[in-house]
Parts: structure tokens; sequence; C-alpha cells
């Protein structure tokens, strides 16, 4: 897939349509995000709509499900409970949610997993080592998660990013 152009900042590739604060962590604007996620939704159709088995991972996945969910003609997108961040520190990887026996049997056959973000490529990892048949999409995907990616629409850079669910972007005026 390809990627948008950049911009040099401060030694760091910015995305021209993310914004920076004082912090050095970068804001996506929920316009952004959703017109990426459509992007990548209407390229995976062709090869993914009629698949069985399509999950979100929880919660960064959510709104790229909600919006894989309408491209696909389906309401029937439930998600995967899947911990690996406590606030923005990466910990150990810890799965919520049954994933269904049939599932596990096939390793993930005709399975395909959705997520806003990979970001250190640790969670895919370890569920390609439960699920190896399975596909992984993401709208976004830094460098390390890049390597783990089956799709993904844009690359960015490996700094924190602050997705339209996670803040308010008042919080973003008053950080820079």
């Amino acid at each position: 897939m390809e990627d948008k152009s950049m911009n040099k900042n401060k030694d760091i590739q910015i995305p021209e349509d993310f914004l920076l604060d004082i912090n050095g962590k970068l804001w996506l604007p929920g316009n952004v995000f959703f017109a990426d996620a459509w992007r990548l939704a209407k390229k995976l159709r062709a090869d993914f709509k009629n698949y069985p088995h399509i999950y979100c991972l929880a919660r960064g996945g959510y709104s790229f499900g909600s919006v894989v969910g309408n491209c696909f003609e389906r309401n029937d997108i439930p998600s995967l409970m899947v911990k690996s961040y406590a606030g923005e520190e990466s910990g150990e990887l810890t799965i919520n949610s049954e994933i269904p026996l049939e599932l596990l049997q096939s390793g993930g056959k005709d399975m395909l997993i959705l997520d806003d973000l990979f970001d250190t490529g640790k969670t895919v990892r370890r569920l390609k080592e439960i699920l190896p048949n399975a596909i992984f999409a993401a709208v976004y995907a830094k460098p390390q998660g890049e390597v783990v990616a089956d799709f993904f629409l844009r690359r960015v850079p490996d700094i924190w990013i602050v997705f339209p669910w996670e803040g308010d972007m008042r919080d973003f005026v008053s950080a820079s």
C-alpha cells in the first residue's frame, strides 16, 4: 500500500496531516483517520468481504472495525480483547477473549483481524503464534509493526500517536 508524502520536522518524518505537539506526541485528526480507514477498507473489500471471520482488536480496532463493517455491508464484526499497554508503556500481552475453538483448530483460516495501529508488532506476533493462518490489517504501522503486517495503509513514525478517541483536541491546543 502507498504512503502519503511526509515532511521533515525535528528530524522525524511527520505526516503532513497529523499534528505534533510540544511534548512530541502526534495527534491524529478524526477526519484523517476515517478517510484513511475507508481507503484501506475499500482495498481489502475485494479479497476479504466474504471471509466468515472478521474481528477487530479492542480497543483501537473498534473504529476501523466499524468502517470495515460499513464498507463490507456487515454488522457482525466482533472484537478480541487483547491488551499489551498500560497507559503509554508496552507491557505483558494478555488475551481476555475466548477465541472460538474452530478458529484455534484451523489456525485462523479465513480470519481477518483489524486494528488501528501496528506499533511494536508484539501483539500481532503473539496472535500469529496462536492463529498463523489469520490475515492482519491495520490503518497505520510503525517500523517495527510493519514487519508483521499483512496489510497496512500508511507508515507512521515511531512516536506516540493520540487517536481521536483517546484525547480531546482541546488537549492538543493546550499542549502546543
